[in-house]
């Protein structure tokens, strides 16, 4: 359990804060006041530009000189807006420390880990070479990083997204910060990595005191960790409560509608439930058709040569996947998902096994038949910003499988992209745009009308929504659900969110270091899991529900 010192004063007052860019787009921050209090986390949750992170951001001084930063922060009572630079950076690190989203973008690529933490280490003292690596290795150990020697002389490169995160976390340690500001720590986790992301912050807020600033959009991770919740929009504060009371008795609309725009794992294994997916409607393929997607004994070997040990992304991998079926795939990071993806979708061929696609087979086939399963194959990847082009308009993004596999006219072509948009939910406005002048839902709804704009046979969904806001992401897989209802396109869902793969599957495939553990129908799998490695997944994934959560917690613990 936390400290509570709610006697004393606050560890961070934030009264009437305002943050501006630019004058002609209004405050990103708009007059918010908040607490962090001593041996607390305090979670600012809201959809995408509700003012989190600029917020987070300007506690730590760290927005660009372009920011007018009006209110008061106070740290300990020392008041921080106005501050000289030489006045923040003894506040950072010594006082509050940082760990963002992505870890991997978070390392200098060409120095050891333990190189970088070691500089963190001497930011604010002077201390010798030995004094300095007995640190780095104790600070490693204490983020639960037990081979702390080897992650210490390895590259970012070398090591997985949660030993980088923890890694992260034992740079930020290197002061002894009295408060973390976590941002989005856990967004590119799978759901055990993350589990131990998350006790790990946690027993830094019960050994240590910590007070931790949680920034996030996951209201799984919120229940879990958080003690109180601000709930912002618009760069105003809209709710203010300690977390049980906000989630069983939220105040505001806005507060309600963020909390049911949440997948609940286990609620669309209930046959009341709305999130149940239902049937195919006349002009799309029910699930249990013909199959379109099968593997068998596929395997797929990276590495092996100059005394590197080979890895079995896949090993003996079957699979099928009929017309009108979606197929979610789970596991942990590392365990072959993307690269079973890669597969289906004819990016990567495999080393041994046999790949059929929309009655094809891959191997050895004509090029002019591989043309002709491609174009009936469709791709969402997790960053649509990466995978459209920043130089062309969104219509161009949507019109270029057209103009490369379709035989049609400019005015055809227009008319097809208008059409694609309207599937999606966009309108023509947002033909003409470019993609950094969309938001990120709305980026991702454009990477889903080219996947689907040449009636494919197979869609992959790479982490399609794992980079959203709960309600962004709600919108997508509403989207998602109909195009596949109408469509009937045979679908390969991969996700480490099993609440989202709960909602939109008919089926889950579990994978494991390359292999599949477990398949079975979406109920079966995830409401009574057979493998002990499948239930460890389940019960890792935190839920919207902080008495529940607890529970699970424990039972977890137990495992």
């Amino acid at each position: 359990m936390s400290t509570d010192t709610r006697d004393g004063r606050p560890l961070l007052q934030v009264e009437g804060l305002s943050v501006v860019f630019d004058e002609a787009s209004g405050p990103a921050v708009d007059g918010s006041s908040w607490a962090l209090w001593p041996g607390q986390v305090t979670a600012l949750v809201g959809e995408s530009g509700s003012g989190k992170s600029v917020s987070a951001m300007a506690v730590l001084g760290l927005l660009p000189p372009s920011a007018t930063v009006t209110g008061s922060i106070r740290y300990d009572g020392d008041e921080l807006v106005g501050a000289s630079p030489d006045e923040f950076r003894a506040v950072r690190g010594a006082v509050f420390s940082l760990v963002s989203q992505e870890p991997m973008g978070a390392w200098n690529p060409v120095l050891t880990i333990g190189d970088q933490v070691a500089e963190a280490v001497g930011a604010h003292a002077r201390v010798s070479r030995s004094v300095s690596r007995g640190r780095v290795l104790e600070l490693l150990r204490e983020a639960g990083l037990a081979d702390a020697e080897r992650i210490a002389r390895s590259f970012p490169h070398q090591l997985s997204g949660g030993q980088l995160q923890r890694a992260l976390i034992a740079m930020a340690l290197s002061q002894d910060p009295v408060a973390i500001v976590a941002d989005e720590p856990t967004t590119a986790l799978d759901v055990t990595v993350q589990a131990d992301i998350l006790d790990l912050l946690r027993r830094l807020r019960d050994t240590r005191g910590t007070a931790v600033l949680l920034i996030t959009h996951d209201m799984g991770v919120v229940a879990d960790l958080a003690d109180d919740v601000v709930v912002m929009r618009d760069g105003t504060v809209v709710e203010h409560a300690p977390v049980r009371e906000l989630f069983s008795a939220p105040r505001e609309e806005y507060t309600r509608t963020l909390l049911d725009a949440v997948p609940h794992l286990g609620r669309a294994l209930e046959p009341s439930s709305p999130e149940v997916r239902e049937p195919a409607p006349a002009g799309g393929a029910a699930p249990g058709g013909a199959d379109v997607v099968v593997l068998e004994d596929v395997d797929v070997v990276y590495g092996g040569r100059r005394r590197r040990a080979a890895v079995h992304a896949a090993d003996g991998v079957s699979l099928r996947i009929a017309a009108g079926e979606v197929l979610g795939l789970v596991g942990e990071s590392g365990s072959g998902k993307s690269t079973l993806g890669q597969v289906v979708s004819g990016l990567l061929a495999p080393d041994r096994g046999r790949v059929v696609v929309d009655g094809l087979e891959l191997a050895g086939a004509r090029r002019a038949d591989l043309r002709a399963v491609r174009r009936r194959t469709g791709i969402v990847f997790q960053d649509p910003a990466s995978t459209l082009n920043p130089r062309w308009s969104v219509g161009a993004c949507v019109a270029e499988p057209l103009r490369l596999h379709a035989r049609l006219g400019d005015a055809e072509t227009r008319a097809r992209v208008l059409e694609l948009l309207a599937m999606v939910g966009l309108t023509a406005e947002h033909a003409a745009r470019y993609p950094h002048e969309l938001s990120g839902g709305q980026r991702q709804r454009v990477a889903i009308a080219r996947a689907v704009a040449l009636d494919p046979a197979v869609l992959v969904a790479d982490e399609p929504t794992s980079a959203l806001d709960v309600s962004v992401q709600a919108r997508v897989l509403e989207v998602f659900a109909e195009l596949q209802a109408r469509l009937g396109f045979a679908c390969l869902f991969v996700s480490h969110n099993l609440a989202v793969v709960e909602r939109v599957s008919d089926r889950v495939a579990v994978m494991q270091a390359g292999r599949i553990v477990e398949t079975g129908p979406t109920s079966r799998v995830l409401g009574a899991p057979r493998e002990e490695y499948t239930r460890r997944l389940v019960g890792a994934a935190p839920v919207a529900d902080p008495a529940l959560q607890e529970r699970r917690r424990r039972e977890r613990a137990g495992v």
